[in-house]
């Protein structure tokens, strides 16, 4: 994707919270590290939008960082597909087309769906609950309409499911996907019920792991997955917007 040197610019203040959020939960870490979590969570929570410009300098300085600090958390934050960059044209949040949307939805069906054909002994009960407790979150946000706890639940239900294969390794890979999940639906924000028809689905998937029918659910995410990536795609092509 080419980057637009002309694209958006946010205000690099908005992430003051989050730097000191970060500076106090982690103050192990190092500059880079800390450096790459606040600008992770700025796009994972919006206030890094789609395409915005980042601009190296004012960006360091907000994060109270070096410039070649900053270069590095933008390396390893490039590697989780957040932003993009391309030489003497600046690096700025990246822009999800419908090749990022393919990929996602392959990725999560592969953890997904292997997580729930083969759980590991030992790993049905504790996820039952975590999968249930994300449902509920799920509800209530639906009820309340407030759309980012409900996005949240559906991110838990969803490492939930992952947990079934007792393996961090995918777990972590699961967080990765999520992050870059988040910033392809900071592009719906025209319909902020996107995440309403999945709370139910979700319940259903709960039962049939409580009840050991792992084949039909593993069929069932995939169908999940199927209209979740349509659904998407059939918004982004209603918004005539999107060349």
């Amino acid at each position: 994707m080419t980057i637009d040197a002309g694209g958006p610019m946010p205000d690099m203040t908005v992430l003051a919270p989050l730097r000191d959020a970060v500076d106090a939960e982690h103050r192990a870490w190092g500059t880079v590290a800390r450096g790459a979590e606040v600008l992770r969570r700025g796009v994972v929570t919006g206030l890094l939008r789609p395409g915005a410009r980042l601009p190296e300098a004012r960006l360091a300085a907000e994060l109270g960082i070096s410039r070649n600090s900053l270069r590095a958390a933008f390396d390893e934050i490039e590697q989780e597909h957040l932003v993009e960059r391309e030489r003497h044209r600046g690096v700025r949040v990246c822009l999800p087309d419908e090749t990022t949307v393919h990929h996602l939805y392959r990725a999560r069906l592969a953890l997904e769906g292997a997580a729930l054909r083969w759980p590991e002994a030992g790993t049905r009960r504790r996820a039952v609950e975590q999968m249930s407790a994300a449902v509920e979150t799920g509800r209530w946000a639906r009820d309340a309409g407030q759309v980012a706890a409900m996005a949240e639940g559906n991110d838990a239900f969803h490492r939930a499911v992952v947990s079934l294969s007792d393996s961090h390794r995918q777990l972590e890979l699961m967080k990765q996907v999520q992050s870059e999940l988040r910033l392809l639906f900071h592009t719906l924000d025209d319909t902020p019920a996107f995440h309403q028809p999945w709370v139910e689905r979700n319940a259903v998937l709960v039962e049939l792991v409580a009840q050991e029918r792992d084949a039909e659910a593993a069929d069932r995410i995939g169908e999940y997955l199927r209209d979740s990536r349509r659904t998407i795609l059939e918004l982004w092509g209603r918004d005539s917007s999107r060349g």
